[in-house]
């Protein structure tokens, strides 16, 4: 007797009284659909859903710590770069600006304190441009003092007269009250006096002068 196998086997093993429809055999029955294959009950499709769902919600939960971590690390740099720009700012409010009336930030000759000259520096000697103007008997003394003024660095215009008088005086245009002082230092005539010029004086600022001085008798 030859025994059956395969599909015939499964067959033979099935109790007669199974009804049609009905798994047997402690199976479990499955639909198939008109082409043979196996489609999920609507059971199954949601015990899927809800593990999938479970997954996503788990993947969302590392997401979120994660950038919670680097929101922390955001916070620690911004407190630092506003901690630094307050830093700064406080450095700037603090340093006061030079007096306007200075010499590169140091005090003027007292006799300059209200000759504003925005802080600027003293002037090079060839920037203090100087007409010397002769006062005395003496003929060729401004084109001498000239001479000797642009041995020490001076630009000069050409020199002119003026009336005779027995003291030397410098005038000088708006800022350069600290040019005017240096320049009777280096006359070497303590007596030459200093003042802003006057536009409305007899004496004239010849070119791009910036300073006349005026030789007196002093000078001799």
């Amino acid at each position: 007797m030859v025994s059956p196998t395969g599909d015939e086997a499964r067959a033979s093993d099935r109790p007669t009284d199974a009804p049609d429809g009905e798994a047997w055999d402690d199976a479990e029955w499955v639909e198939v659909g008109p082409d043979n294959r196996w489609s999920p009950t609507l059971e199954e499709r949601s015990r899927s859903a809800l593990a999938i769902a479970v997954l996503v919600g788990a993947l969302l939960l590392v997401a979120a710590f994660a950038s919670l971590g680097d929101g922390d690390d955001d916070d620690v740099q911004d407190v630092a770069a506003t901690s630094t720009t307050a830093t700064t700012e406080a450095t700037t409010t603090t340093t006061e600006p030079p007096d306007p009336v200075s010499v590169d930030g140091e005090d003027p000759p007292g006799e300059c304190v209200f000759d504003d000259r925005g802080a600027s520096p003293l002037r090079d000697r060839s920037d203090a441009t100087v007409v010397v103007l002769n006062g005395t008997p003496r003929g060729g003394h401004a084109g001498a003092t000239t001479d000797d003024l642009e041995d020490l660095g001076y630009t000069s215009m050409a020199p002119g007269n003026a009336t005779i008088r027995s003291t030397s005086s410098v005038e000088y245009l708006p800022g350069h009250c600290a040019e005017a002082f240096r320049l009777v230092d280096d006359l070497g005539v303590a007596t030459t006096s200093v003042a802003p010029h006057d536009p409305d004086g007899p004496q004239s600022f010849v070119g791009r002068a910036v300073l006349v001085l005026t030789l007196g008798r002093d000078s001799l």
